[in-house]
């Protein structure tokens, strides 16, 4: 926890944030592919994968960032038992959810680790991990450490999304105040001037 706690601390920038913490698991849990996506929602018309990382030598899973991919029923189902389970989720041979073949084929992986992680701003979001070169059975161990680094995720997430929205909200202010041609100010309550 003290490599993600570092990969998050002190970053303003949401794609860096991501970044550097996905690295960082791929490299805890040498699996093969891991990623976050947007939203974690089965009535949504499509979804995107903002951020991924994989081994090197394996082909991406769909990082094509701000590309609409469509909802189809097999990630519906999937989605739905995210959003139903408290915690993570193993898709592996031989569990009660076993690898749908579709998505399996389609995104090229043998067994998965995912949850739903819940900011507190937007939709909620899937984060997992892949298990693309073999069949992997996710131990006790490790799927209490994903499911921490998934809370982690959430409350930083919660945090830089709550920053950028601020951003843009000010963004629009100073872009709105900038383009009246009258004169105005905005002062503290001590009598300061702020703008």
């Amino acid at each position: 926890m003290d490599r993600i706690n570092r990969a998050i601390q002190g970053k303003d920038d949401l794609e860096q944030m991501m970044s550097d913490v996905l690295d960082e698991v791929l490299s805890i849990f040498d699996c093969d592919r891991v990623y976050l996506k947007y939203p974690c929602d089965p009535e949504a018309d499509t979804w995107i994968v903002p951020m991924e990382r994989s081994k090197p030598g394996l082909a991406g899973f769909v990082y094509t960032q701000d590309i609409e991919l469509p909802m189809n029923p097999a990630m519906e189902e999937m989605l739905r038992i995210l959003k139903d389970s408290k915690g993570p989720v193993k898709f592996c041979p031989g569990t009660e959810h076993p690898v749908n073949k579709y998505v399996m084929e389609r995104y090229g992986f043998q067994s998965m680790l995912a949850m739903a992680i819940y900011p507190k701003i937007g939709k909620a979001w899937k984060w997992g991990i892949h298990q693309c070169t073999h069949p992997r059975i996710w131990t006790d161990e490790e799927i209490r450490l994903f499911q921490e680094i998934g809370r982690r995720l959430e409350d930083a997430l919660t945090s830089l999304l709550m920053y950028h929205d601020l951003k843009a909200r000010e963004n629009k202010y100073r872009e709105l105040a900038d383009s009246i041609t009258d004169v105005f100010f905005a002062m503290d309550q001590n009598l300061r001037f702020t703008y």
